[in-house]
């Protein structure tokens, strides 16, 4: 992914409200792996980790991202 793609897909993120708006950005943008969805929504909100419950090892990389969208749409990182 280009510096500039990154961007881009970084300022569409950025006004996405909903699960369906961030995984039509990642789609429209051919992004398939969660690993990298999760990053660039981590990217997005400044985090470099969010604590998962149950533990890591647990869950799945796609649960992982669900984990992260939820977070990313309630929105309160948006005022950190």
């Amino acid at each position: 992914m280009s510096k500039i793609n990154k961007k881009t897909i970084i300022k569409q993120l950025l006004f996405s409200t909903t699960n369906e708006n961030i995984d039509k950005v990642f789609d429209e943008n051919d992004i398939k792996d969660y690993g990298k969805r999760i990053s660039l929504l981590r990217e997005c909100m400044k985090a470099t980790e969010i604590s998962y419950y149950p533990s890591k090892r647990e869950t799945s990389l796609k649960d992982e991202y669900d984990y992260e969208k939820a977070i990313f749409v309630e929105g309160s990182w948006r005022f950190a």
